[in-house]
């Protein structure tokens, strides 16, 4: 049976030698990461019937996004992160699963890149972050200990 997403949490690494992880308050429409692969043409003269060939190329972890509703203390937060200038580990960590009754969390490095404040009914921010490096996908035991 699928699981619920209610009850995801996003966190941000404080970069310390002991990395302590602080919750990003009110998260919503979280998506991503969004991995891809390039690929390089690979065709040559000897290529079978006129059909292109392709070889694979670097990885790319993609973008995560997420909306947030529009808090200062939020906002703070974020505003500094957009200040640093080097990649901050991140960690989305998804609700219970009932089979084993840990929690999934993609752990990454990433780059705050944008930053849109929006209105529908309430104010919200769109926030994007570059995810840099290799984002690993790893089961947790929850609360941490």
């Amino acid at each position: 049976m699928p699981e619920l997403a209610h009850g995801i949490i996003l966190r941000l690494g404080n970069g310390a030698e002991t990395e302590v992880f602080t919750a990003v308050a009110q998260i919503k429409d979280v998506a991503g990461p969004k991995i891809s692969r390039d690929t390089k043409e690979s065709t040559h003269h000897d290529s079978t019937d006129g059909w292109k060939e392709f070889s694979p190329g670097l990885k790319d972890g993609g973008e995560v996004t997420w909306k947030v509703n529009l808090i200062k203390a939020t906002m703070d937060n974020m505003l500094a992160e957009l200040a640093t200038d080097e990649a901050s580990n991140w960690q989305i960590i998804y609700p219970y699963t009932s089979s084993t009754g840990k929690r999934n969390v993609w752990s990454f490095s990433g780059i705050l890149t944008g930053l849109e404040a929006s209105e529908d009914t309430i104010l919200e921010s769109d926030l994007t972050v570059k995810v840099s490096g290799k984002p690993t996908f790893t089961e947790i035991t929850w609360p941490e200990t």
